[in-house]
């Protein structure tokens, strides 16, 4: 959190004492920051301008920074600090979670445990999980799990265990603060490699290796998630974590990112004498294992290609031999290997290719190259199942005649026609050609011409309450939750209302009417939650008690979210929905989809308390949240008139400060 100010300002000046406890408060879980803009201009610029980065869905650069506009109290801003901190651990719930977690210690990383009472995680919990990532693995387990388990049995909850891969294991008897728990677990974790020595929190993260792209694996799921897999596997063998190969492995995640979501893609890490060194001891580059080539030259990845089909026991992979930086020659290796589906048609045999199998529908590419794209290739692999592949070459004047003005390259998908058409339908692809924006693309159009297929058959679930496309409902569980926007792989258009509102309720849902009744045919499910009894869930999509009423669009699937930020009325809805489909407005990355709490309310109060009071933030959450937020224009309009008044006395340098007023408003209007 960062706040920025000027020395005249009155309103920062009335911050500043509960935005010091807030900063004193939360001292190692978060950074909590100030900048003087009259006196650090360059670090202004710098970081209220903020680094670039790209959105998966559209490819273009997108700010991931966002303002704080909730009550300036010190609680309400701890409240928001802690709700935006990702949470990068995983949750034992049985028996074999728990076995499971303890094999990954065969990769050397000492494992964290901590068993609770609470039902959620508690803010300091995922701040340690942040500032160790890479450094020490994290879990949590709920007491009444823990105490089926003899490991992690304790005489009293919370209890925090570490276990080293030597066997031994260590609980921690200290007070449960931030400082303390930080010292004690620096003296377990793997030590940070020269590249991120003495680096913030945040760098912690290069010390994970790759890439989101790649998932870690354990030895034990080798044979299921490779060898039983259909599809074609890429597995990077990596060396030990200890070994200070960072740089190496970031470089090789950069160069594998543009193929996220094409195939499966995981990295194995070797220790020696492990099970994991078995395996790669099976596989050569010629003459010399995946394994020895990692001992000589331990900062050099080894990537491993396997084959599509459900034999590859029986098949050796394809060994990269390239450099592993080279993201056009890995893009090249991984592009020759995958099979093709796709079909390459002339003008005489398009007519054809269309009468065949006329209720799947059909992806066509215009295209001048010689050869099939890797890309094109890549779709015809994730959706061999539900779409016919097939490209034009543009020398086959006949076949691309019968898409008048297209350009090259150019998609369509051909529709089957209704029961009430007789022509086949031509959907232009009208987003970008990119991979994960095609592949959003068709999964909308899959789901938009499923519900025929999917529906469910007389007497069945049809009158269980589900979310069918076109009607709202209101979920209070999480099972409900799950089934309406979870397991039915489609979009979810959660509206977040307040129900003990009567008046406003009945014309929030009235709204929603409307917007549903012209978003009949989108592949949305839309569904409605109390967003006053679910604050977790809320906070975990963006959303605080001042936003309320507000809809996000869930894509839990990708792990997307797009909360509104607009008004709710309908021609705001119905832009923001358009927007999400279109690929026009940014989507922000959820680490997990969160969870609806399914207990009662006076309970929850009660755990809520608990928890402050246990991780010392008590200090802070007793403060009144004001009833209404400080909005930006707000903000604005009060920065503005500082400078104003200051540039009545300065004259022409004066008004260059009122100039830059007006730059730093569009710039903060971006983002």
């Amino acid at each position: 959190m960062v706040e920025f100010f000027t020395p005249g300002c009155a309103q920062c000046q009335k911050l500043a004492p509960d935005y010091s406890r807030v900063a004193k408060s939360l001292k190692g879980i978060a950074t909590v920051a100030a900048v003087d803009c009259e006196a650090e201009k360059k670090l202004t610029l710098k970081l209220y301008s903020g680094e670039l980065t790209k959105n998966p869905y559209t490819g273009k650069l997108q700010r991931t920074e966002q303002d704080y506009t909730g009550p300036r109290t010190a609680g309400s801003i701890a409240k928001a600090i802690k709700a935006a901190l990702p949470t990068h651990l995983e949750t034992i719930s049985s028996a074999a979670d728990w076995e499971a977690f303890k094999e990954t210690l065969s990769q050397g990383t000492p494992l964290v445990v901590l068993a609770t009472t609470s039902k959620s995680t508690t803010p300091l919990y995922k701040a340690l999980a942040l500032r160790f990532r890479g450094r020490l693995r994290f879990a949590e387990v709920h007491s009444d799990t823990a105490e089926g388990l003899d490991e992690l049995k304790a005489d009293s909850f919370p209890q925090l265990t570490v276990l080293l891969p030597d066997g031994a294991k260590e609980k921690y008897e200290g007070e449960l603060q931030a400082a303390l728990l930080t010292d004690f677990l620096e003296k377990h974790a793997l030590p940070l490699s020269s590249a991120s020595e003495g680096s913030s929190v945040g760098k912690a993260d290069d010390a994970s290796g790759a890439s989101d792209a790649l998932k870690a694996l354990s030895a034990g799921d080798f044979g299921e998630k490779v060898l039983g897999e259909e599809a074609p596997v890429l597995v990077a063998f990596l060396a030990p974590e200890n070994k200070g190969c960072a740089e190496e492995e970031k470089a090789l995640g950069a160069s594998l990112s543009d193929l996220d979501g094409m195939l499966p893609m995981y990295s194995l890490r070797v220790e020696e004498g492990s099970e994991a060194e078995r395996i790669a001891l099976q596989y050569s580059d010629d003459a010399t294992s995946v394994a020895d080539a990692l001992k000589r030259r331990p900062c050099q990845p080894k990537l491993a290609l396997f084959q599509f089909g459900v034999e590859k026991e029986d098949e050796d992979p394809e060994v990269y031999t390239g450099a592993t930086d080279d993201k056009k020659a890995i893009q090249a290796f991984v592009y020759d290997a995958l099979p093709s589906f796709v079909v390459r048609l002339t003008g005489s045999l398009l007519q054809q290719y269309v009468a065949s199998d006329v209720e799947k529908p059909k992806v066509v590419l215009l295209t001048a190259k010689d050869d099939t794209p890797g890309m094109f290739k890549a779709l015809a692999l994730n959706f061999r199942n539900s779409f016919g592949f097939a490209e034009i070459h543009k020398s086959e004047k006949e076949a691309v005649a019968q898409f008048p003005g297209a350009k090259f390259p150019s998609m369509f998908v051909l529709m089957p026609p209704r029961e009430d058409q007789e022509q086949i339908g031509i959907l232009p692809v009208s987003v970008p050609l990119r991979f994960p924006v095609v592949k959003l693309f068709l999964e909308q159009v899959r789901s938009q011409d499923g519900p025929e297929e999917a529906e469910p058959e007389a007497g069945g679930a049809a009158d269980s309450g589900n979310a069918q496309p076109g009607s709202l409902v209101g979920v209070t569980t999480d099972a409900e939750f799950r089934e309406a926007c979870v397991d039915s792989r489609r979009l979810c258009a959660i509206a977040f209302l307040d129900p003990g509102e009567e008046d406003d309720f009945e014309k929030r849902t009235g709204i929603m009417d409307k917007v549903m009744s012209k978003q009949s045919r989108s592949p949305i499910n839309f569904v409605w939650i109390d967003g006053r009894k679910q604050p977790d869930f809320a906070s975990a999509l963006d959303v605080r008690s001042t936003d309320i009423p507000t809809i996000v669009v869930l894509s839990a699937q990708k792990l997307r979210y797009a909360p509104l930020r607009g008004a709710f009325v309908e021609s705001a809805i119905l832009s923001h929905l358009d927007g999400v489909l279109t690929g026009k407005i940014r989507t922000a990355p959820l680490q997990i989809v969160p969870h609806l709490t399914d207990v009662d309310e006076n309970l929850r109060e009660e755990e809520l308390s608990l928890q402050e009071e246990e991780f010392d933030l008590s200090d802070i959450m007793s403060e009144e949240v004001a009833e209404s937020a400080v909005t930006n224009e707000q903000r604005l309009r009060d920065y503005t008139d500082e400078l104003e008044n200051d540039a009545s006395s300065k004259g022409k340098r004066g008004g260059k400060s009122k100039k830059k007023s007006k730059k730093s408003k569009k710039s903060k209007d971006e983002l």
